[in-house]
């Protein structure tokens, strides 16, 4: 199940990011990655210190607004090579309803149009 899970998770155009509670780096996409310059040796590491492409600097914000509220956040960031994402910033819950940080899902909106 892993593997058939991170193959997909892999394929897919769909960029995810893991943080746990203090908002530390916990997994991701590859997808993401390239948009956040992130790489496995960031695992463990805050976001707030990681050098993203997006305009828009209230990704971090949102995140401490769902940590909070524990309502997801949905809109449309642009990255600095101008192509439109839309962000989304869900808690992130265990199968025990236990709220262990947030997920962060960017998805290219030139790929939802085609």
């Amino acid at each position: 199940m892993t593997n058939d899970l991170s193959n997909f998770l892999s394929s897919t155009m769909i960029g995810i990011l893991f943080l746990d509670s203090k908002l530390n780096i916990r997994k991701f996409t590859e997808y993401i990655g390239r948009e956040f310059n992130i790489m496995d040796h960031d695992i463990g590491r805050p976001l707030q210190i990681i050098c993203h492409s997006f305009t828009d600097d209230s990704i971090i914000d949102d995140a401490k607004t769902v940590l909070k509220n524990l309502i997801p956040i949905d809109r449309e960031i642009k990255a600095a090579n101008n192509k439109s994402y839309n962000l989304r910033v869900a808690p992130y819950r265990t199968t025990d309803n236990t709220i262990k940080g947030v997920v962060v899902t960017i998805i290219d909106n030139n790929l939802r149009a085609s």
